[in-house]
């Protein structure tokens, strides 16, 4: 019987195919991603991350399950009582041009907006264009029956307020009336702790771009200061290239997380702040 011996050299070669072969099958086997945003806010090609599905991101945070009764009562609270869902829109375009720049570099953009109330604003969102998904997290504890928000309703009415089931069941239907319910998911917790197995800590999770920072609002400074100084901390660790936005600038009540970003801005000099009307954001200095 006759053996035929490959020469060293050719067998390396052919290793060395295959190799390539595998490296490049690899990401479009498994569905990782080509592209990855850089420090620098631009995108460039890879292969190293896995590609996440939206449609699987939004099976897992299911909607909650509202009966007839309770669906009856979200009605007769938009019917009658719908200021309590009301919010405030002044400079909001700062955040909607830097939705509309990713969403062209990319297959879709994603806005974590912290402090969902009861969803008009992750409605909004979404509405700037068919490429944006939100993930709106909040305690879903606010209002409650005490809230000045709910003082003018029947008492019946009022005291369904503050149950995290009841307050997301009305944010959800809000989201899907304005028709952009495929678009957005909400996570019951606090951020931004509740943030990292959930959001960014789960390969499942999509790669969030713009964090919307609309919560922790109240007449106690340093506890708002503290709550902005362990946002912009964790935030800065698990999403170090997301563009930082938020609410309420001129707010009283937000004077911890106004002052919080103002350090946050000037110990990084690469950034740059703008403000128009209530909403803030945080930019690279280079982009324009």
């Amino acid at each position: 019987m006759q053996i035929t011996r490959s020469k060293p050299g050719v067998l390396l070669l052919g290793i060395v195919l295959v190799g390539l072969t595998l490296s490049w099958l690899k990401p479009r086997l498994t569905g990782e991603s080509t592209t990855v945003e850089r420090a620098d806010g631009k995108y460039e090609a890879t292969s190293e991350r896995p590609q996440p599905s939206w449609a699987d991101f939004k099976e897992k945070n299911p909607p909650v399950q509202v009966d007839d009764a309770t669906n009856d009562v979200y009605a007769a609270v938009m019917r009658k009582h719908s200021q309590i869902l009301g919010f405030s829109d002044g400079g909001r375009q700062l955040v909607d041009n830097e939705l509309r720049r990713i969403a062209k570099i990319k297959g879709e953009v994603v806005v974590l907006e912290v402090g969902v109330w009861f969803g008009r604003s992750a409605a909004r969102w979404a509405s700037v264009d068919p490429k944006v998904r939100v993930i709106g997290i909040d305690p879903f504890l606010t209002p409650h029956p005490r809230h000045s928000a709910t003082q003018s309703m029947p008492e019946d009415m009022k005291n369904r307020f503050g149950v995290p089931e009841f307050n997301r069941g009305l944010a959800e239907r809000v989201i899907r009336m304005r028709g952009v319910e495929p678009q957005v998911a909400f996570v019951t917790g606090f951020s931004p702790q509740d943030l990292v197995k959930p959001v960014f800590e789960n390969p499942n999770a999509p790669v969030v771009d713009i964090i919307y920072i609309d919560g922790g609002k109240r007449p106690d400074y340093e506890a708002v200061r503290k709550y902005a100084d362990e946002s912009l901390a964790a935030f800065a660790k698990y999403a170090p290239n997301a563009i930082l936005a938020g609410d309420d600038w001129s707010l009283k009540e937000n004077r911890g997380i106004k002052d919080a970003v103002t350090e946050y801005v000037e110990k990084n000099p690469h950034l740059k702040l703008e403000v128009s009307g209530f909403t803030w954001i945080v930019l690279p200095k280079e982009q324009q």
